[in-house]
Order: structure tokens, then sequence, then C-alpha cells
């Protein structure tokens, strides 16, 4: 195994680069078969779908060598990204998680995990079309949240392989949008900053003070930058306008449930 230094790193980004241009590749090839079905050039699609079938087998490989390497990423804490719901994907009940897969994240044929708002988790898996397999639990979802075309949902790895999906602002007729604003105001909890998510793991930064996450169900304050800073489990990044905690604030041992939760707030 390779020693953990400067080299490594750089390889280690090599590789990562390698996996993601592979995927990115990946995508295209699974937008120009979805584009050749809509023709009915089958011909095409069993080219296409050749190809891509190859594609993954060389970035499977890839990440496969990373691994062996001592390479591998294998800290999934702060992956998240957005989906923008379509009329077809409501109507179809079909998620697309096309946005995972350019960033290196999911790949064709993985099995994962996804967990839903109030506890429940399902198996599934990546389809070539960059979809979920699951359509009826997905559909239930949507029905659930209320998810209309044009909301956001957003898929994040809270553990290896296991994505917790929500909407992205609870909205609610006669209720406003839970905002870390709304939250401490609500609750007279009396920081100058508030962040809420839903799912607790990741946020914006912080940069006032006192700071307050909120999640759905309690909420944690950092009375100071420096005890901002001094708590181990709140990490940047990747993305430098994101903080992640690991195993979400409700694993600090400061943080505080609220009676009602967040989520089940009104005006």
């Amino acid at each position: 195994m390779l020693r953990q230094n400067d080299t490594a790193s750089t390889i280690a980004q090599l590789f990562r680069i390698g996996e993601k241009s592979l995927n990115d590749l990946i995508s295209g090839l699974s937008a120009r078969i979805q584009e050749a079905a809509g023709k009915q050039d089958f011909d095409a699609v069993t080219a296409l779908t050749r190809a891509a079938a190859t594609i993954a087998s060389f970035a499977k490989g890839v990440a496969e060598e990373a691994e062996k390497l001592g390479l591998a990423d294998d800290e999934p804490e702060g992956r998240t990204f957005l989906v923008r719901i379509t009329e077809g994907a409501l109507r179809n009940s079909y998620l697309s998680v096309t946005e995972g897969i350019s960033k290196g994240w999911l790949k064709p044929g993985q099995a994962i995990q996804v967990k839903l708002p109030g506890g429940r988790q399902f198996a599934t898996s990546v389809m070539q079309a960059n979809r979920l397999h699951e359509r009826g639990l997905i559909s239930e979802f949507y029905s659930a949240q209320r998810v209309k075309a044009g909301d956001y949902i957003e898929l994040t790895e809270t553990e290896r392989e296991v994505w917790f999906l929500a909407p992205v602002d609870i909205r609610r007729e006669g209720r406003p949008m839970i905002t870390g604003e709304f939250l401490n105001e609500k609750y007279k909890i009396g920081a100058a900053q508030a962040r809420y998510r839903e799912n607790g793991v990741w946020y914006h930064p912080l940069d006032q003070f006192p700071g307050a996450l909120f999640d759905a169900k309690g909420y944690v304050l950092f009375r100071t930058a420096s005890e901002y800073g001094a708590c181990d489990k709140v990490k940047k990044g990747p993305d430098p306008n994101h903080i992640h905690v690991k195993g979400g604030i409700s694993s600090l041992s400061s943080y505080v449930p609220l009676d009602p939760p967040p989520r089940e707030t009104t005006a």
C-alpha cells in the first residue's frame, strides 16, 4: 500500500479524475441512448449500449485499482447533489441521478440503499438510463412530500452506498418554508446566524456567532467561532461553500431535541 504522502495524494487525484472522466462519458452515452431510442434507431441503441457497458467496465476497473492501492475515497460525507424534478419524472415515477454519475459518486449497475424522511429505507440500483430502478416508492415519496414539477430534491450519501432522499425546501399549505432563520425565531434560540437541513449532514458554513444548525428534529448551537472550529465532526468541503457533519448533527453531544420537531413546525 502506498504511503499517504504528496505523491500518493497526486496519484489519488489522478485516479479520481480518470474515473470521473469515464463516468462523464457514460453519462453522455446514456443521453445518446435515450435520444436514439426516441427515434426508434435500435441499431444505434445496441451499439451505444455496448459502448457504455465497455466504458463502465473501465470505470469499475479504475475504482478497483485505486482501492487495491489504498487510494480509494472512503469518506462519503459531503457527497450531495440536487435533482430538478420534471413533469416526466412525476408522471412516470422515476428519479434521475445523472448529476451523481457525472461527479463519479454513482455508476450504472451500482446497488444502493435509499433512506426516506421518516426512516423508511429501500434497496435499488442505478440503471443505464441514469435513473434509479425503483419507481413505486419514488412515486410514494413524490406524493408524500407534495413534490411538483420544477421542485428540487436532494440526495446525500450518509454512509457508503446509503443515500438520504429529501426535498430541499419543505413547503406545505398554510406553512412557511422551513429555514434556519425561521426556526431560530420560532424557538427563540438567539443565534446570529442559523442554517437548516432536514438530514443534518451538510450545510453552508457558519460565519456569524452564536451560530445554530438545525435538522428535522433539533439543533446545535455554537456560541463562538472557536467552539465551532474545535468541533472535529464538522468538516469543510469538499466544496468550500459547504460543511458536512459526520453522523449528522444529532450525533453531537450538544444536540438539543425540539418539541415540536422543526419539520412539523407551523407559523
